[in-house]
């Protein structure tokens, strides 16, 4: 089969980037011609690199030409390459050439945000669109209440998937590791956590933070941190490498998360596939997709620093239930996140739209 994935752009750090690059490595793996069309390049030599490392056989960059241009030039390589499936993430031009297409063409749109703007892509032409794929049954409740139900027999919830790992690391007993990963906007809590920092230190707990990732909200981060960095017990790396991310969860205990909003959690399966504890911000339909509270995590409520301090504390003075609960973690992110039950399920729903 022949595959074409198309978004607007791969960065470094994008959750949404690391989602493609992942279908596209279990699509070609599988045997599969796998393409990949950009509209909106950032970095045209970070795109062509990754492509080649994630099996894309060819990647077409339109991010120099104009409006009308791009949507001339994808028309004509749609056409030219005839894939079997178009697999859309949230990219209005894409869907708005969707008239032109041959209809024997199966489009899928994957929605990736639980905001009004990616639902509005997403139902762009929706009519020549024959599928779309919601990570969480939020996701797709929410996009069905925005489309009015018009295409709900046509939403499937499949969750993404995350790479396997090596075996747990073992936790300090000298202090707990902890981690957030993260683009540094509002929306992810980022500035509730100097709140909960400083009463981590106020409940005498031992620790080391790790702040990964980059954002708007940086700079005001490290000014709110500065004692913190400076004493060595906070530290921000900016944005790494996908595999280094994977490095770092495996390293840390527990991993904060105060989102406010998301559609699936990506770096939450990845932190559970890796062994370390999520404490996470319940948002009904999506964070509880992922998490079973006290189990294999903790659900708090947003913005509740006390809560995010209370489960902290816990986990640190019962350093049993820390290993009990980073082993449950991992076990239900290998059965249910994996890459291979993710492979399996979009194989199944591929073969069901044919």
């Amino acid at each position: 089969m022949k595959y074409l994935l198309s978004v607007s752009s791969i960065t470094p750090g994008s959750g949404l980037s690391k989602y493609v690059l992942t279908l596209a490595d279990l699509l070609s793996k599988n045997g599969n011609e796998v393409e990949l069309l950009t509209t909106h390049t950032i970095d045209a030599v970070y795109e062509l690199e990754q492509a080649a490392k994630y099996g894309i056989s060819r990647c077409y960059q339109l991010g120099n030409l104009g409006k009308v241009s791009k949507r001339i030039r994808s028309i004509s390589i749609i056409h030219s390459i005839r894939p079997d499936f178009l697999i859309n993430n949230y990219n209005g031009l894409i869907q708005y050439i969707l008239p032109f297409l041959r209809r024997e063409i199966k489009v899928i749109h994957i929605l990736h945000n639980d905001t009004d703007d990616f639902y509005r892509i997403a139902s762009i032409n929706g009519k020549y669109t024959n599928g779309w794929i919601a990570p969480t049954q939020a996701i797709a409740d929410h996009f069905n209440v925005y489309t009015a139900n018009k295409f709900a027999k046509r939403v499937k919830i499949i969750a993404h998937g995350v790479e396997t790992t090596s075996t747990l690391q073992n936790s300090s007993e000298d202090y707990l590791q902890l981690i957030f990963v993260g683009v540094l906007y509002e929306h992810k809590g980022v500035k509730i956590l100097p709140d909960i920092i400083a009463r981590l230190h106020e409940e005498g707990i031992k620790f080391k933070f790790l702040i990964v990732g980059k954002g708007l909200l940086g700079d005001w981060l490290k000014t709110e941190l500065k004692k913190d960095i400076s004493e060595c017990c906070v530290s921000m790396s900016g944005v790494v490498p996908f595999a280094d991310v994977y490095e770092l969860q495996s390293k840390a205990d527990i991993f904060i998360y105060p989102t406010q909003l998301d559609a699936f959690g990506l770096v939450i399966a990845e932190a559970m596939i890796n062994g370390t504890v999520p404490v996470v911000s319940l948002l009904p339909g999506v964070t509880d997709n992922l998490i079973d509270d006290n189990l294999n995590g903790f659900l708090v409520p947003q913005d509740d620093v006390e809560a995010f301090v209370e489960k902290v504390k816990l986990l640190n003075e019962d350093r049993t239930l820390l290993k009990q609960m980073k082993e449950a973690a991992r076990d239900k992110a290998l059965k249910e996140f994996s890459c291979d039950t993710m492979a399996r399920n979009y194989s199944e729903y591929f073969k069901s739209l044919l």
